[in-house]
């Protein structure tokens, strides 16, 4: 089994992480509160953006980009202490090898030295993803109904925590 690296993407990896970012909403629609069909027309600039103002790890087999993770920080004084943890993704074809894990880990030992708690939402139709945060140190700390709805349909969203400090 090849090496994965991890490591920070930059405002260079922009078409690399636009590449993936697009293949994660196709596959996994239901994952995301943002779409295909609204990223899809942005341009690389939009995400050569996010990988500026967030930290984004990517999962590295060689020079292919195989999974991310982002992590944004509040904006807002009040809310320096905490951030969010998103878009965790790895392509079906790698998953089952713990590269989520060691993307979710990075994020996590950067976060540390950042914020004192990180917070996740993950759909209530994935139990799978529940167990994989708890497995983590995420609790559970609310479920709110109705958080999304696609093309006439409802998802629900479970909350998670981890303190860091």
């Amino acid at each position: 089994m090849p090496d994965i690296a991890i490591r920070r993407l930059t405002p260079e990896d922009a078409a690399r992480f636009r590449a993936v970012r697009l293949r994660a909403l196709q596959e996994f629609p239901e994952n995301y509160a943002s779409s295909y069909e609204e990223e899809s027309t942005q341009p690389e600039a939009f995400h050569r953006d996010v990988l500026e103002q967030h930290y984004v790890l990517g999962a590295f087999e060689g020079d292919t980009l195989i999974g991310t993770v982002v992590m944004r920080r509040y904006g807002f004084r009040n809310f320096h202490h905490k951030a969010t943890l998103s878009a965790v993704y790895v392509q079906p074809s790698h998953q089952g090898r713990g590269i989520g894990k060691q993307l979710v880990e990075a994020v996590l030992a950067h976060a540390k030295t950042q914020v004192e708690q990180i917070i996740l939402a993950v759909g209530a139709n994935n139990p799978p993803g529940v167990r994989f945060y708890e497995s983590l140190g995420f609790t559970i700390y609310g479920h709110e109904p109705r958080a999304m709805k696609r093309h006439g349909q409802y998802f629900d969203d479970i909350w998670m925590i981890k303190a860091l400090a």
